[in-house]
């Protein structure tokens, strides 16, 4: 659940954005009625999609009223209270709980609410490691944790066994990655798409994988988190009914091949 605070800033982004796109709805319109300015039009409905789409995440991950703005620097979690992130700090700590323990139970949700169960009898295996998908700074180190930013050959330096157990990955550098080091997978942020999705969860759920992958997709309740995870859900439906059908499709024909 989001604070008073954030709110209060999503909702002024909301009415803001929302009066921004009519605007850009009667100049799409307007477009249109010229047939020789369909793809314009097509190509001004895509970006100002993607605009909302950068800046409400943006907001959602810190709020703040310019979400073009740099986030404040903060020394101490005192410092960082008063403003925080919802998400940051669920996110942060989420991962403390899963660095604690190997043998951690998973952490549940009650109306939104984490609940983070504890062992009875540590098992004092601490290899579990993190992967983060962010494109926002995650403030991990206010909570006593250290993370990588995946850069160029940053793989191999995750892979050593004393670095640190967290690394954080964004759609830049991101792609056809093997993690399989990792057993934990948070998204932070949504994605545009299903597939994208996918492919993350692939990077470390895939072979020679021995554990079992824990993925948790955190979703801001009231916020366009939940909007886009269903607009991302749909295009994922539309696209294996597209699929199911083109297979079907050319399973009859070779059934009707072969009589």
């Amino acid at each position: 659940m989001l604070t008073e605070r954030e709110n209060e800033i999503l909702k002024d982004h909301a009415e803001m954005a929302r009066a921004w796109y009519t605007d850009c709805a009667c100049c799409i319109i307007q477009a249109k009625e010229n047939i020789t300015s369909v793809l314009s039009a097509n190509e001004m409905g895509i970006l100002q999609t993607k605009k909302f789409y950068y800046e409400y995440r943006s907001a959602v991950s810190y709020a703040q009223e310019d979400t073009e703005a740099q986030l404040p620097e903060f020394q101490t979690l005192g410092d960082w209270e008063p403003v925080k992130s919802t998400k940051m700090d669920v996110c942060a700590k989420i991962c403390k709980h899963y660095l604690s323990d190997d043998n951690i139970p998973d952490v549940e949700f009650n109306e939104g609410v984490p609940i983070f169960p504890g062992l009875e009898v540590p098992s004092q295996i601490m290899n579990s490691r993190i992967l983060i998908y962010s494109e926002s700074p995650m403030m991990l180190e206010l909570y006593g944790m250290k993370s990588l930013l995946l850069m160029e050959g940053m793989t191999l330096i995750y892979e050593i066994p004393n670095s640190p157990r967290i690394l954080i990955i964004s759609s830049i550098g991101g792609t056809g990655l093997n993690l399989t080091i990792c057993d934990v997978i948070i998204l932070f942020n949504q994605l545009w798409s299903s597939q994208e999705t996918h492919q993350i969860h692939g990077q470390a759920h895939r072979q020679p994988q021995k554990k079992v992958v824990k993925v948790i997709h955190l979703l801001a309740g009231e916020s366009s988190d939940i909007l886009l995870n269903q607009i991302a859900l749909q295009k994922e439906d539309m696209f294996n009914a597209f699929v199911n059908k083109d297979l079907g499709k050319a399973s009859s024909q070779m059934d009707s091949s072969s009589l």
